[in-house]
């Protein structure tokens, strides 16, 4: 089992015994999307595999608020909000645009002859092992192949 998982599972135990109904059900939502991952997949998670998960339920946390705030539900946006603290609070720290335009020079480097768009994202995702979101990726490459 992940570390990352292992770490969730034992704060969830620990929001059940301080009654935080919050977080319980967030750490929840995390242990099912990792049990789905998990079936996926077809074998135990690593950590890169739960950070991706992670990621993905932080993008969608963020595509909520953006369209609760449209629609003026500031109620949901303050819920959705403090889902997206719990979720950030298990992500590795991002990298910065410098550090990912380095590993996106290192991409363009290595590709040679094959650099294109889709070849330098590909490799700098991997790269970044989700320490990096896609739109600053994406903004990123557009510049340096501009």
């Amino acid at each position: 089992m992940s570390a990352i998982a292992l770490q969730i599972k034992q704060d969830m135990v620990q929001a059940m015994k301080d009654r935080d109904d919050l977080k319980k059900t967030v750490l929840r939502t995390f242990s099912s999307e990792f049990k789905n991952a998990e079936i996926d997949k077809g074998s135990a998670l690593e950590d890169v595999d739960v950070i991706k998960v992670l990621s993905k339920l932080e993008k969608q946390r963020k595509d909520s608020i953006q369209a609760y705030q449209d629609a003026g539900r500031l109620d949901l946006v303050d819920s959705e909000q403090a889902e997206l603290a719990i979720i950030q609070s298990y992500l590795p720290a991002k990298l910065s645009d410098d550090e990912v335009a380095q590993l996106v020079d290192a991409a363009i480097a290595e590709l040679g002859a094959d650099v294109n768009f889709g070849n330098v994202m590909k490799s700098v995702v991997n790269k970044a092992q989700g320490k990096a979101d896609g739109n600053q990726i994406k903004t990123l490459v557009q510049a340096k192949l501009g």
